[in-house]
């Protein structure tokens, strides 16, 4: 199930990775009861655990290589003369 969210995951334009997916299936397992009942919860929590983990991989991949522009202002003894901007990019 994990491999299957990373796919369609990865083919929709996510950059999520495949290991939180699988992280998300150990939680789902670690998380339910013990028995018959417990791996039915797990088995019907799992898609939606492990989908969660790849957004939130996925949104902290863009959160990284995501651009920033920044602007401070300058000036001299409380008045503002002009302005510095600085661009950030990440790979």
């Amino acid at each position: 199930m994990p491999i299957a969210q990373w796919g369609v995951g990865s083919a929709m334009g996510g950059h999520g990775s495949l290991a939180t997916t699988y992280y998300g299936e150990v939680v789902a397992l670690g998380a339910a009861p013990a028995g018959t009942t417990g791996l039915a919860v797990a088995g019907l929590a799992m898609p939606f655990v492990t989908a969660l983990g790849y957004e939130i991989s996925s949104n902290n991949w863009y959160r990284q290589h995501n651009g920033h522009l920044t602007v401070m202002p300058v000036g001299t003894g409380g008045q503002t003369t002009g302005a510095v901007a600085s661009v950030s990019l990440q790979f």
